[in-house]
């Protein structure tokens, strides 16, 4: 049924403020039996990249038909679209900017719809608030079943990030970092699913060729390795250690998968 479709809330806005307890009040105020689950609201604040990467891994392991309110948005209030994605198994509320680029690479998109019906927004949006005036009660609506189309007219196409595209190289693949967590690890955008077996290649970051190891405790103490983690994207790390400090690594640093000779 459509009341139990559960919506989750990803953000940049942190835990200090109430930014997203008023973007909750919003959704409550329209659908008061709503089931809401917070994703992360610690997304590093306007970084679209890392809030991609982690609605992209996450999205899947909710029932389907599961609606994804997902407000990462330095754009707010200029001629960004606000948009509805439909994938074949689940609904996507937020910014056109990119924010949808690693799940809908992921789920099939079915339709893509621009929020212009001011019947489904708070009375009063403020220009600077689009999650709580704007996307929640949109999420919210949905949740209680109203149409996709009703929302907006269809659109083509949504935008995408190029951060997430991998290069086909002669004897490999090119990609790069997409970032680092919070222990310092760095996560690349190349996934063990577009390359075969992980076995067949040696890791290059930089011009240092990086072991390929199973596990983070495979690793030796203070040299860095390199494993495709739970996210299935190959990570570079250093042991019980910041890789992102003490090897000085940025984003956007080159890695390559060689085949091995």
């Amino acid at each position: 049924m459509a009341e139990e479709r559960l919506i989750t809330i990803t953000t940049d806005f942190g835990t200090a403020d109430g930014y997203v307890g008023a973007v909750k009040g919003s959704i409550l105020s329209i659908h008061p039996k709503a089931k809401l689950v917070d994703l992360s609201n610690e997304i590093p604040s306007y970084d679209i990249i890392v809030g991609a990467f982690h609605l992209g891994c996450a999205f899947a392991f909710y029932p389907k038909g599961t609606i994804h309110l997902a407000v990462v948005d330095p754009g707010v209030g200029s001629e960004r679209r606000p948009i509805l994605v439909q994938t074949r198994g689940h609904y996507f509320v937020g910014p056109d900017n990119g924010l949808f680029t690693l799940a809908t690479l992921r789920d099939p998109v079915v339709g893509i719809y621009e929020l212009k019906n001011p019947k489904y927004f708070r009375s009063e949006v403020s220009s600077t608030f689009h999650g709580r005036d704007l996307f929640g009660p949109v999420a919210a609506h949905l949740a209680r079943g109203v149409d996709p189309a009703l929302f907006g007219p269809r659109l083509p196409s949504l935008k995408t990030r190029p951060e997430f595209k991998v290069k086909r190289i002669r004897n490999g693949w090119e990609g790069g970092i997409l970032f680092f967590d919070k222990f310092g690890n760095a996560f690349s955008n190349l996934h063990k699913s577009q390359i075969g077996n992980p076995s067949r290649y040696e890791v290059y970051w930089r011009r240092n060729r990086l072991p390929l190891y199973r596990t983070y405790s495979d690793m030796p103490p203070g040299k860095p390795g390199a494993l495709f983690g739970s996210s299935g994207f190959l990570e570079i790390a250093l042991r019980e250690n910041s890789f992102e400090n003490r090897c000085r690594a940025r984003r956007s640093d080159l890695i390559r998968l060689l085949v091995a000779s």
